[in-house]
């Protein structure tokens, strides 16, 4: 499965409709990218496991030290089975802080949309008019922005609307 926020709750609500209640899912961490999308669900309940503990039980049954994901999973998912009273789980959020974490996710994603846009038009400001981009530190300003209209119009083919001196008019 992907590390993808979309990925990641379609598989969360695949599990809810398919096994309803609370689920407990091992983990070899206890915080990181997988740990914070996962907890925003009330109905998955963490287990981490620490990774030396997971390396010797996989010890005790491969003396070899051979190592793969799928494995390691299965070992995970003995250890929960077996002695579930050794490890705590990870405490689910409030409600409160879960749409904490989601409004902090979306505001990420419009800043680095934000960037990205940003980035795309000051190279394509670099091709066309590169002093623009020594006159502004900021390409991020409405300023600079109004003055690239002209830019995304040679773009699409489009015709400013000019004024009566026949300059062309850079509002909205």
């Amino acid at each position: 499965m992907a590390h993808e926020a979309a990925q990641i709750e379609a598989w969360a609500c695949s599990l809810r409709e398919r096994f309803g209640g609370p689920i407990a899912v091992a983990l070899e961490l206890s915080k990181g990218p997988i740990v914070y999308a996962l907890q925003k669900y009330d109905f998955i309940v963490l287990f981490p496991i620490n990774p030396a503990t997971l390396a010797r039980y996989r010890a005790a049954f491969k003396p070899s030290g051979a190592k793969d994901d799928p494995t390691d999973a299965e070992r995970a998912l003995d250890l929960l089975l077996c002695h579930r009273e050794k490890f705590t789980p990870l405490h689910p959020q409030s409600a409160p802080m879960r749409t904490l974490i989601y409004r902090v996710e979306q505001r990420r994603q419009r800043v680095n949309d934000k960037i990205r846009f940003t980035n795309r038009l000051g190279n394509a400001r670099k091709q066309y008019y590169p002093q623009a981009l020594a006159w502004f530190e900021q390409r991020d300003t409405p300023l600079f922005w109004r003055l690239s209209r002209p830019l995304a119009d040679a773009h699409t083919g489009q015709a400013r609307p000019q004024g009566k001196s026949g300059a062309v008019l850079l509002g909205p």
